[in-house]
């Protein structure tokens, strides 16, 4: 069984509540000014957007999950 099958929409949004963390474009090397709480897939999202319309880098979701992973495992 697929390891996606194990993780659910309610398990990820609680790790969200429990977890969140600013994802800031300096932390990334770029120089802007661009913050954001990331509380829900959503704001993770928004984050993919800005990325992909002002520093023209467009990343996958996983992408995106595996940064904030390695800014959450920075915190502990």
């Amino acid at each position: 069984m697929a390891l996606e099958n194990f993780i659910t929409s309610d398990y990820i949004q609680k790790c969200f509540k429990k977890y969140m963390t600013k994802m800031i474009c300096t932390d990334y090397g770029f120089e802007c000014d661009f913050a954001i709480e990331v509380d829900s897939q959503d704001s993770l999202e928004q984050f993919g957007m800005h990325m992909d319309q002002i520093h023209g880098i467009e990343y996958q979701k996983e992408s995106l999950m595996t940064m904030l992973t390695s800014k959450l495992n920075m915190k502990s």
